[in-house]
């Protein structure tokens, strides 16, 4: 039981570092002045996107969430470039 609650208490710890680290990438593309608003706009998405998978990653490790899928991230990685380059 002990051990469980652990798991969970690094899961939130893991959670919200993964929202700060979201609201930091975002205040940094919004003080991007020098890039268009349809590249800011999707490195916003694209930072979106790696959040959550990040967020079902963590939730599929401790079993709260069945249908994570690794490649899913790769296939926005994928896109992301073709969009931005």
């Amino acid at each position: 039981m002990l051990e469980d609650r652990n798991d969970q208490t690094e899961v939130l710890e893991s959670i919200a570092k993964a929202i700060l680290a979201l609201d930091n990438a975002l205040d940094q593309i919004k003080l991007s002045n020098n890039e268009s608003l349809r590249t800011r706009e999707m490195k916003k998405w694209y930072e979106e996107k790696k959040t959550i998978q990040e967020l079902k990653h963590l939730l599929h490790d401790i079993g709260k969430y069945s249908s994570y899928n690794e490649s899913e991230l790769k296939t926005i990685d994928a896109h992301f470039d073709k969009l931005i380059n």
